[in-house]
């Protein structure tokens, strides 16, 4: 037997170390029982719109884009009427949630990306997921807090700078009279591209409320 002398020990140290790893591979790639790879989501990639088809003339015709950063577009037509909603949107165990301006919140199961059923008992039908995003610029009613400079709306915390409009230099003027450092202010607003961002463009006269947080 071949006694191992100094000359030997780095080529025995490495032949120890790949034994050992080669011992230590097939417990590292054991998986963990229960542990499961997270699912894609069944909206598929954002943002993404959808829409329903109106079972008659002069029934509701829903579309709604569903924005990344958590906030969703909706567009409702009634015969000639149009009207616009923004807010948060979610995934809940039994579907999709949008919260919004109305008192009760919206919900609807998504299935597979190329379609989106509602609920029983839910407005717009079938919403089906469309070819191409549409932007829904608005006007919509939204609430949050201005500091001169800066609008962050109060469901999505979302924050714009206002765009150039003369309603949203009308609101710049009235905040300064006030001499606080912000204020509540309900805006009817749309959401433009304005020197390489997205803006706050202020459509029509904003209010100026007393109080400076908000609601809940």
């Amino acid at each position: 037997m071949r006694t191992i002398t100094s000359s030997d020990l780095p080529r025995f140290s490495f032949f120890l170390l790949v034994l050992a790893v080669g011992c230590a591979s097939p417990e590292a790639s054991k998986e963990i029982p229960g542990e499961k790879a997270p699912s894609a989501s069944p909206l598929g990639g954002l943002p993404a719109t959808f829409a329903n088809a109106p079972s008659c003339e002069g029934c509701l015709g829903l579309t709604v884009t569903l924005r990344p950063d958590g906030a969703y577009l909706l567009r409702e037509r009634v015969g000639g009427s149009e009207f616009y909603d923004f807010g948060r949107w979610r995934e809940a165990p039994d579907g999709l949630v949008l919260e919004g301006s109305r008192d009760a919140s919206r919900r609807y199961a998504p299935k597979p990306p190329d379609m989106l059923d509602s609920l029983p008992g839910t407005l717009g039908g079938d919403l089906k997921r469309q070819p191409q995003v549409e932007p829904l610029r608005g006007p919509f009613r939204v609430l949050g807090s201005y500091d001169g400079v800066a609008f962050r709306e109060c469901r999505t915390g979302l924050v714009w700078p206002l765009g150039e409009s003369r309603p949203g230099e009308r609101l710049k003027e009235e905040f300064g009279l006030r001499g606080v450092a912000q204020a509540l202010v309900a805006i009817d607003g749309r959401l433009e591209a304005q020197g390489g961002r997205e803006v706050m463009m202020v459509q029509r006269p904003a209010t100026l409320l007393t109080v400076v947080a908000c609601p809940g």
